[in-house]
């Protein structure tokens, strides 16, 4: 086996779902003609399914080679994972020898992840009860693999009372690996303060699917220090025994709270 190469429907490389062709291309490296050359190759792989494997490839002379296209085809499957390697077994035999070959390849998927979750409802951006607010949901793909046609849902278990979703459902034509895309939302809430709202996006594409999952917190003040700093508010430090500092190893809720001491 001198080469092998893949066309797997003009795309770069082996995608979920992808229906993929196989070429080949022998050569004799003996001092004689290779008389009724086979060539077949064998899986046992959960993710793919052959659907022809090999042919008949006649004679070849010594020091020649010859081009096999599309002699194997196999089918990729939608829930293959990103980065997936996978080989096919070869047998080469003609009149006098038998080779094993191993062609190696590797498919890639989507993996769709939240990336950034941004409240959009005031000045400060945070949810406090009886708000409006318009969610968006940054999300990135990851995975090896184009996505097209994703559209988000987004759920919660407080849906109905005291939470209402509007525009529930968003999408997007198409992330390509690396990239990023965004879900927009909106919802009205009259949840109390300090309840903390679990959310849930269904992303579907075809027979790709995935859930993703992230808190807001309903607050009662817009001052939560996740600035890091005392910058939100003209706060007046100057008073008290001890400094007062931003701390991120106490915080109650978020990643920050404020201390004396």
């Amino acid at each position: 086996l001198d080469n092998y190469s893949i066309d797997a429907q003009g795309k770069p490389g082996i995608y979920f779902g992808d229906n993929v062709n196989v070429s080949i291309e022998l050569k004799n490296i003996g001092p004689d003609t290779a008389f009724n050359t086979q060539f077949h190759v064998s899986e046992n792989e959960d993710y793919i399914t052959l659907n022809s494997n090999g042919d008949s490839i006649g004679s070849i002379p010594p020091g020649q080679s010859i081009t096999k296209s599309n002699i194997i085809n196999f089918d990729v499957s939608y829930y293959i994972p990103d980065n997936y390697d996978f080989n096919l077994n070869a047998s080469i035999t003609d009149n006098n020898s038998q080779r094993n070959e191993s062609l190696n390849f590797m498919a890639y998927s989507p993996n769709i992840e939240i990336n950034n979750v941004e409240i959009m409802c005031n000045e400060h951006n945070t949810l406090m009860s009886n708000d409006s607010a318009n969610i968006i949901v940054k999300i990135k793909n990851t995975g090896g693999a184009p996505i097209q046609n994703l559209k988000g849902m987004l759920t919660s278990d407080l849906a109905g009372n005291p939470l209402s979703i509007y525009g529930f459902i968003d999408s997007t034509d198409q992330i390509l690996p690396g990239n990023e895309s965004e879900f927009n939302f909106h919802l009205i809430t009259t949840s109390s303060v300090n309840t903390e709202i679990p959310f849930i996006l269904e992303l579907t594409a075809g027979y790709y699917s995935t859930i993703g999952t992230f808190i807001i917190e309903v607050v009662d003040s817009l001052e939560n220090f996740e600035t890091g700093n005392f910058q939100l508010y003209p706060w007046d430090l100057s008073t008290g025994d001890s400094d007062w500092i931003i701390d991120s190893l106490n915080a109650f809720n978020g990643q920050y709270c404020a201390r004396s001491g």
